[in-house]
């Protein structure tokens, strides 16, 4: 009996390897040996990348893939997986660092929205001028934070074909920061009453930076009641897997974090001249997709905006299902592919 339990184990420990062996050679392997690229930001700071190229000759097609929040290198996984898809499409990929995040130098912490734009759009001019590329035929590809940054880079950098986002949060940063918070308190075990005190300090102390940056005076008498508030909030112990703060006062830094929490991507999304893929998740917490596509589908009627949409069924925002491993490496099977293909049909 021992026996053969053992050999039963032994036997699905090698079809697990063959799998897992199946689905690296087919998303993970790369097409091509990545090239590793360096470029330079348009303050002088140091980015390093990942050039993923596909079979035969170029001059290819490419997109500069922007990356999602966090410290996730442009090695990281999810961006392979996107790279290798479309490179079997026929498109060079260009996978970056963000700055302060693995082989980039710069200070991640400190970032900032225009920055980190900033270097989307050093990445884009940087592969437009490489010998392997078509510079007449580009595309953007967003992941969650990187798809708010995609309308602006691309109305920015100009002629762009296509741009591509996934799980992309198309309301104010703030709006989709009180959702998520919304959901992640509600994780926690918090009340409704209790999750509604904690998101009116959160506006109320960004109601505060603004004040203060614009009057350049600390406003104490508006100060003083949100530190005790906040102390009282704490007491609670209903923020003890959050971080969240009165930050140092300095009226530069604060209009810096005002810019970022209520930055906006519609007014970019109205330029566009590009066809928009926007691909979603229908139980995502991180990202509101119900008020995202609404908004998108409003941008589109009130401007005749080439905007497509697709919501994936019974997904969060990583888009994971393990049962997926084989078939799509965790993705929903026909994501990569369809959307490799729709990505070429755009620069027939």
């Amino acid at each position: 009996m021992v026996r053969r339990i053992a050999l039963s184990m032994v036997v699905l420990a090698g079809l697990v390897a063959v799998l897992a062996g199946y689905a690296w050679i087919r998303h993970l392997k790369p097409v091509t040996a990545p090239v590793v690229v360096t470029f330079e930001a348009r303050d002088g700071t140091s980015l390093v990348g990942d050039l993923y190229l596909p079979d035969g000759e170029g001059p290819f097609p490419a997109m500069t893939l922007i990356p999602g929040s966090g410290r996730s290198p442009g090695r990281d996984v999810t961006y392979v997986l996107h790279a290798n898809a479309f490179a079997r499409e026929g498109f060079a990929v260009f996978l970056y660092d963000k700055r302060g995040i693995d082989r980039s130098e710069g200070d991640f912490e400190s970032a900032t929205f225009p920055e980190f734009i900033s270097d989307a759009l050093s990445a884009v001019e940087m592969l437009r001028n490489r010998i392997e590329i078509d510079g007449t035929r580009m595309g953007l590809v967003g992941i969650s934070e990187g798809a708010w940054f995609t309308p602006e880079v691309a109305v920015r950098a100009g002629d762009m074909d296509f741009v591509i986002n996934l799980v992309m949060p198309a309301l104010l940063w703030s709006d989709t920061v009180l959702y998520e918070w919304q959901n992640d308190l509600a994780r926690e075990g918090l009340n409704q009453s209790a999750i509604d005190q904690v998101l009116a300090l959160r506006l109320a102390i960004w109601d505060y930076y603004t004040a203060a940056a614009v009057s350049r005076d600390p406003l104490l008498d508006r100060r003083t009641p949100l530190e005790e508030e906040l102390a009282r909030v704490r007491s609670e112990g209903w923020l003890d897997n959050f971080r969240m703060g009165v930050g140092d006062y300095d009226p530069d830094i604060y209009a810096a974090w005002i810019a970022d929490i209520y930055y906006d991507p519609a007014p970019w999304i109205v330029q566009l001249d590009a066809p928009l893929f926007a691909v979603f998740a229908e139980d995502d917490e991180n990202t509101p997709t119900d008020r995202s596509l609404a908004r998108l589908v409003e941008l589109r009627t009130e401007h005749e905006l080439d905007i497509e949409t697709r919501v994936y069924p019974g997904r969060t925002h990583s888009m994971f299902k393990p049962q997926d491993l084989v078939s799509g490496f965790g993705y929903p099977p026909d994501y990569l592919p369809s959307t490799a293909t729709w990505a070429a049909g755009q620069i027939e």
